[in-house]
């Protein structure tokens, strides 16, 4: 299952949120992070974040499980490892 370990500070908070309120998506606390995770594909709009690209570009720092499938100035996917 692919998941993104997000850093909890006030920073991040944008990003937290949003996953939060996604249906597909499921937050759970681990630590200093949350965990956002997806039965299928980690998606996640820099748009809906409402976060700046300098923050957004570090959105990986906290780690992650999968494979990117696409990052960059609009959109985050991460998606299951295909073994």
């Amino acid at each position: 299952m692919p998941a993104l370990y997000v850093l909890s500070v006030p920073e991040f908070q944008p990003l937290i949120d949003y996953a939060e309120a996604a249906a597909e998506l499921t937050v759970l606390a681990q630590g200093d992070y949350r965990k956002i995770e997806c039965a299928g594909t980690v998606t996640i709009p820099r748009a809906a974040t409402g976060m700046g690209q300098a923050v957004w570009f570090g959105a990986l720092v906290g780690g992650f499980e999968g494979v990117i499938l696409e990052f960059n100035e609009n959109r985050l996917m991460i998606g299951p490892n295909i073994t």
